[in-house]
């Protein structure tokens, strides 16, 4: 009986851990809100539409060889690159930053792709790391604390920097830990975990804590530690709980809040779905042009709130540029997750920790500009060590 639960368990986890059950979160937020705010067909077109090229995309990564991804992750890349600093630089000078960042990204993947099997690599990586914990540190200290940044209209460049770094180092160095010899790993593991989410909520956001314990369940599932993975995704969801508790001071039940916090996403996604659905085409990717982040543009733009609006994903995606940026967007992202969740099921799960917690959150909040170029470029970077056959631990 216990083998049977814990082969049940086990199913069940590894069918969270898929590429595509991110999806879930949205089918939770529709049929939280529906029954209080009603079905937005709108809404529900966009999200399927989304989902399915999300699915066709994935699909699509699996007849495609290597290097055909390898370039369009280049373009996806410099596109984002070219969206991200038109406004400030102009359209033109922007282009040619962005032909520079993806000179100076193909000479870093070829350096990873060398450098990877070293022996110091490891240490090259937590530099990387103490940089992004010094910067973040750094932030909150020099702003007055983390209630301050929340009030922000975009978070400190050296913090977001900060982060970012955590970002893309936390998944390799927490393999490397889970991949030393003896019993005392599981503390290391353990303590850089708690370090790692401590300093993510220097900033304040939720969603940052939530990705560090959502890596970790990657890290932890392709071990097979199943009773980990599960208290981590338990305290994903208390988290999830505790923040809007404490701010509202408890004035609804544990369920309650859950139904309120994902209807009122709901409510958000289908109002700006509906500002945007006859709206002419915009200038594309205009979103991105502006610095700010686009939960703050919608929040203060068009809800006139002082604070940052969710959109989901697919909403959040429709509103850049209509159809052609749903669709195009949604099946980059099934392409570029596909490669790092096959070396997941091989055992290397370091690039799809970085990927899959992205998609998770990104599916309430939304995507940015950099959450596209970091799976874009998880992906290129696997693709090139891949092809040079130089799977480590560490470097997933």
């Amino acid at each position: 009986m216990i083998k049977a639960d814990k082969d049940y368990i086990g199913s069940l986890l590894n069918l969270l851990m898929k590429p595509y059950t991110p999806l879930l979160v949205l089918a939770f937020i529709f049929l939280s809100g529906f029954p209080k705010y009603g079905i937005s067909y709108r809404w529900l077109i966009i999200s399927v539409l989304g989902s399915i090229s999300f699915l066709i995309g994935y699909i699509i990564s699996n007849k495609l060889p290597n290097k055909t991804i390898n370039y369009i992750g280049f373009l996806v890349i410099m596109l984002m690159t070219w969206a991200s600093f038109r406004w400030s630089l102009g359209p033109i000078t922007a282009a040619f930053a962005s032909i520079l960042w993806g000179l100076v990204l193909a000479q870093a993947s070829m350096l990873h792709r060398e450098l990877s099997s070293s022996k110091f690599y490891p240490w090259a990586v937590g530099s990387i790391y103490a940089l992004g914990a010094v910067l973040i540190i750094t932030s909150v200290i020099s702003h007055g604390g983390w209630e301050r940044i929340r009030a922000m209209p975009n978070i400190p460049e050296e913090g977001a920097f900060g982060i970012f770094l955590l970002y893309i180092t936390y998944p390799y160095i927490g393999s490397y830990l889970l991949s030393l010899k003896g019993k005392r790993k599981s503390f290391y593991f353990t303590a850089f975990m708690f370090v790692s989410g401590l300093l993510m909520a220097l900033h304040g956001f939720r969603s940052d804590v939530m990705f560090i314990l959502l890596s970790s369940t990657v890290l932890l599932m392709a071990k097979g530690n199943l009773k980990s993975v599960v208290v981590l995704l338990m305290s994903v969801i208390l988290i999830f709980l505790s923040i809007d508790i404490i701010r509202f001071e408890a004035s609804l039940g544990i369920l309650e809040r859950i139904l309120y916090r994902l209807s009122t996403t709901y409510y958000y996604s289908y109002r700006i779905v509906d500002i945007f659905w006859n709206l002419s085409v915009m200038e594309p990717l205009w979103i991105y042009s502006i610095p700010m982040h686009p939960t703050q543009v919608v929040g203060r733009a068009f809800f006139f709130k002082n604070y940052g609006i969710t959109t989901t994903l697919f909403c959040g995606l429709f509103i850049v540029n209509g159809y052609m940026t749903l669709i195009s967007f949604s099946l980059l992202l099934g392409l570029f997750v596909s490669e790092p969740y096959r070396d997941f099921l091989k055992g290397s799960p370091s690039a799809y920790a970085l990927v899959w917690p992205l998609l998770v959150t990104r599916m309430e909040i939304g995507l940015t500009q950099l959450d596209i170029v970091l799976i874009a470029a998880t992906s290129l970077f696997r693709v090139m060590l891949s092809e040079n056959g130089s799977h480590t631990q560490i470097a997933g």
